[in-house]
């Protein structure tokens, strides 16, 4: 899960972000994508990590219910593929590419995630930071 963090957003989740955003609890938002991919990580890790489907679900839903998700519309979903494909982004970073046009329509200015070095390819328009451990 990701973790935007800007003026009033945060977006995802994951160990460190309090100490990445020194304690400071802004409002967050969920990109759909970002939900589908936990859940489908979750149930497919290896044993003896692996979550029944029911517990993935209830862990998600504990965590995120409450949580705005923030959807592209299908001009913007087009936007960022055309800008992909611009960039040469091809693969799952395309991925990340929609992840950030999230992040940005919700208003934050950063996104926190271990996965640093390929947003920092696909996601040139938000700062990319990493947790602290």
């Amino acid at each position: 899960m990701l973790v935007w963090a800007g003026c009033r957003k945060v977006f995802g989740a994951g160990a460190g972000v309090q100490q990445r955003i020194g304690g400071w609890r802004p409002g967050r938002s969920a990109c759909p994508h970002s939900l589908a991919e936990a859940y489908a990580v979750l149930t497919r890790l290896p044993a003896p990590h692996r979550l029944r489907s029911a517990d993935a679900i209830a862990l998600l839903e504990s965590n995120w219910q409450e949580t705005p998700t923030v959807h592209l519309t299908a001009d913007e979903t087009w936007r960022t593929l055309r800008r992909a494909q611009r960039r040469g982004v091809i693969g799952g970073q395309t991925y990340d590419m929609l992840i950030a046009a999230s992040a940005l329509k919700a208003g934050a200015t950063t996104i926190i995630t271990w996965n640093a070095r390929h947003f920092a390819a696909s996601a040139r328009e938000i700062e990319i930071a990493v947790p602290r451990p």
